[in-house]
Protein backbone atom coordinates (compact mmCIF):
# COMPACT_ATOMS: atom_id res chain seq x y z
CA UNK A 1 0.00 0.00 0.00
CA UNK A 2 2.87 2.36 0.79
CA UNK A 3 4.25 1.90 -2.73
CA UNK A 4 0.88 2.71 -4.30
CA UNK A 5 0.30 5.72 -2.09
CA UNK A 6 3.75 7.28 -2.39
CA UNK A 7 4.30 6.69 -6.12
CA UNK A 8 0.82 7.05 -7.62
CA UNK A 9 1.26 3.87 -9.65
CA UNK A 10 -1.81 2.54 -11.41
CA UNK A 11 -3.16 -0.89 -10.49
CA UNK A 12 -1.92 -2.49 -13.72
CA UNK A 13 1.49 -0.84 -13.35
CA UNK A 14 2.04 -2.19 -9.85
CA UNK A 15 0.98 -5.68 -10.97
CA UNK A 16 3.59 -5.56 -13.77
CA UNK A 17 6.31 -3.81 -11.75
CA UNK A 18 9.60 -5.58 -12.35
CA UNK A 19 12.60 -5.17 -10.09
CA UNK A 20 14.54 -4.10 -13.18
CA UNK A 21 12.15 -1.10 -13.58
CA UNK A 22 13.36 0.48 -10.33
CA UNK A 23 16.37 2.78 -10.70
CA UNK A 24 17.65 3.38 -7.18
CA UNK A 25 20.49 5.66 -8.24
CA UNK A 26 18.22 8.04 -10.17
CA UNK A 27 15.38 7.57 -7.65
CA UNK A 28 12.74 6.66 -10.21
CA UNK A 29 10.76 3.88 -11.83
CA UNK A 30 10.42 3.45 -15.60
CA UNK A 31 7.20 1.67 -16.44
CA UNK A 32 5.17 0.69 -19.46
CA UNK A 33 2.11 2.81 -18.88
CA UNK A 34 -1.13 3.23 -20.76
CA UNK A 35 -0.83 2.71 -24.50
CA UNK A 36 2.59 1.06 -24.00
CA UNK A 37 4.17 4.45 -23.40
CA UNK A 38 7.14 4.63 -21.05
CA UNK A 39 6.18 6.46 -17.88
CA UNK A 40 8.86 7.73 -15.53
CA UNK A 41 7.73 7.90 -11.91
CA UNK A 42 9.98 9.75 -9.46
CA UNK A 43 10.57 8.14 -6.07
CA UNK A 44 11.63 10.99 -3.81
CA UNK A 45 10.92 9.21 -0.54
CA UNK A 46 14.20 7.75 0.77
CA UNK A 47 12.31 5.61 3.29
CA UNK A 48 10.33 4.00 0.47
CA UNK A 49 13.53 3.37 -1.52
CA UNK A 50 15.06 1.71 1.54
CA UNK A 51 11.95 -0.45 2.00
CA UNK A 52 12.00 -1.47 -1.67
CA UNK A 53 15.69 -2.45 -1.44
CA UNK A 54 14.96 -4.50 1.66
CA UNK A 55 12.05 -6.32 0.00
CA UNK A 56 14.07 -7.04 -3.14
CA UNK A 57 16.97 -8.54 -1.22
CA UNK A 58 19.39 -10.34 -3.55
CA UNK A 59 17.02 -10.47 -6.53
CA UNK A 60 17.86 -8.37 -9.59
CA UNK A 61 14.93 -9.18 -11.86
CA UNK A 62 11.41 -10.58 -11.79
CA UNK A 63 8.09 -9.22 -10.66
CA UNK A 64 8.33 -7.11 -7.55
CA UNK A 65 5.02 -8.30 -6.10
CA UNK A 66 5.21 -12.01 -6.86
CA UNK A 67 2.01 -13.98 -6.77
CA UNK A 68 -0.08 -11.04 -5.64
CA UNK A 69 -2.45 -8.80 -7.50
CA UNK A 70 -3.82 -5.46 -6.44
CA UNK A 71 -7.60 -5.38 -6.58
CA UNK A 72 -10.08 -2.62 -6.11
Amino acid sequence: MKTLFRTGLRRDEINRLDIYDIDFERKRMELNGKGRKIRVVPVVDDELLSDLKHLIGDHNSGLFFRGQTVRH
